[in-house]
């Protein structure tokens, strides 16, 4: 049996998961993309009673100095140095539509590459994480295009470095019509962001010329999806189902 580590290196976390020839992840989590995070994620694998796995494979946002401390991290556990993908020009299903295809961030295409194999006709993939991507793909797999705007944390501390305006601690429920400034800054950056994704994902839709499925993934997903309008299916493990795929999973298969 082949065990492989696909991990996901986002600005602010790292999702994981461990495959060991399944359809879907015998393990798989979150943790915060600091120094330590493999460390922890070791000791999580070691004491489920993993084996160390066979390869690991990356696909990372984060800057070049990351990547070669997941190599001194991945030395220190005695792991395979881990592989680094990029987007590519077609070999996973997807034809990136940037004419440099590296330059596209590779969680966008691995999340493409996941929703071009999950789904029938266009899609659009909405990744709603420390910012928030927005894609087109058609039914044939090519990537029209896409757009990036900040996601609800970014919102929020751009208010809080520009402004005197009071910081959200804690569990501040969002409302329309506010009665106080943290619900004003909760519902506003929440309500804001939902609005934009709508009415972005409406002109897309307008744009392909027939309805799209619309999927959503990150880690603000879930709190963003019952404020949007339209419907939407949350697939919140997606780029590590893309990456599932580009690294020898076939069946590409929901994870629930």
């Amino acid at each position: 049996m082949t065990t492989r580590l696909l991990l996901d290196a986002g600005n602010s976390r790292l999702k994981w998961a461990y495959m060991d020839d399944g359809t879907e992840p015998a393990l798989r989590g979150v943790v915060i993309a600091d120094d330590m995070a493999l460390e922890g994620l070791a000791q999580a694998l070691l004491d489920a009673g993993c084996e160390m796995p066979d390869a690991v494979h990356v696909l990372s946002v984060r800057a070049v100095d990351f990547e070669t401390a997941l190599r001194d991290a991945c030395d220190r556990l005695h792991w395979p140095l881990p592989r680094i993908y990029h987007a590519r020009d077609g070999e996973d299903g997807v034809r990136p539509v940037y004419p440099e295809p590296t330059q596209l961030g590779a969680d966008r295409y691995g999340a493409m590459v996941a929703a071009h194999r999950l789904f029938d006709g266009p899609v659009l993939v909405v990744d709603c994480g420390t910012a928030v991507t927005v894609d087109a793909l058609d039914a044939d797999g090519r990537h029209l295009g896409g757009l990036i705007l900040p996601g609800l944390g970014l919102m929020r501390n751009a208010l809080y470095a520009g402004t005197t305006v009071v910081r959200v601690e804690g569990d501040v429920a969002p409302c329309l019509l506010a009665e106080n400034t943290a619900q004003a800054v909760a519902g506003g950056t929440l309500l804001g962001l939902a609005s934009a994704v709508d009415g972005l994902c409406d002109r897309m839709t307008k744009e392909l010329g027939e309805t799209p499925h619309r999927l959503l993934c990150g880690g603000d997903a879930a709190e963003l999806l019952p404020w949007l309008q339209e419907a939407y299916q949350h697939y919140p493990w997606l780029v590590l189902q893309g990456l599932d795929f580009i690294t020898g999973g076939r069946s590409c298969a929901p994870w629930r």
